[in-house]
């Protein structure tokens, strides 16, 4: 219960730009960070139909289970209610945790927002592609595993960053050469992410041109 403790204290604290809860083994939120309660406005941990739009809400609530019964990490891209009833896009990655023990305790979610990504789409590299499906098919499987592959880097770099200021390890030189490599992993982590959204953008909007 002590590391449990601590992880909610952790998160509590954590006033990183990305949206952070800790949600326990039965899928109930119990702690978010600063951030996530400005998003919110609240103070207190709201529940799943605070947060998250209704039309996404199904899909997530199954997501999430499903996770939950496997024990396993997942990535997806959700549309979040703001605290004004704004909607807005983000890319949600949860981590699955365990204790020393290899008990599962349950999943730590970071969501990076990509609204103003999503509905932009001016400045986008053309893609070659002939009307060929499975060229695109492709193509798009490849930018998805990038894609998971970046979140994981952002809300892995996040979560040791959050934890190494929390223990003052940017009292000597070495603790601060090691804060630095994990601020480049997540500036690398977000330029591959941005780049990611974008061609799976573009290749969803030729996947419907083609089928049209």
């Amino acid at each position: 219960m002590q590391y449990l403790d601590r992880v909610a204290d952790q998160i509590e604290s954590d006033d990183t730009p990305a949206i952070q809860i800790w949600v326990n083994s039965d899928g109930i939120p119990v702690a978010a960070n600063q951030t996530t309660r400005r998003f919110v406005a609240s103070r207190a941990v709201v529940s799943w139909d605070r947060i998250v739009f209704a039309a996404d809400l199904e899909r997530w609530d199954d997501v999430l289970r499903s996770s939950i019964c496997d024990q396993v990490s997942f990535s997806g891209c959700f549309r979040l209610r703001r605290f004004d009833n704004a909607v807005r896009h983000f890319i949600v990655h949860g981590e699955s945790r365990f204790d020393c023990d290899g008990a599962y305790m349950g999943h730590l979610l970071a969501a990076l927002e990509i609204t103003e990504m999503t509905e932009n789409q001016l400045d986008m590299d053309p893609i070659s592609h002939n009307g060929n499906a499975a060229v695109l098919k492709r193509q798009a499987m490849a930018w998805h595993d990038q894609l998971v592959s970046a979140v994981t880097v952002v809300s892995t770099s996040a979560d040791i960053l959050s934890t190494s200021l929390a223990a003052g390890a940017d009292a000597d030189a070495d603790a601060d050469g090691a804060l630095q490599e994990v601020l480049r992993k997540m500036t690398g982590g977000c330029d591959a992410l941005r780049n990611g959204i974008r061609m799976l953008r573009e290749a969803s909007r030729n996947c419907r041109s083609t089928e049209i």
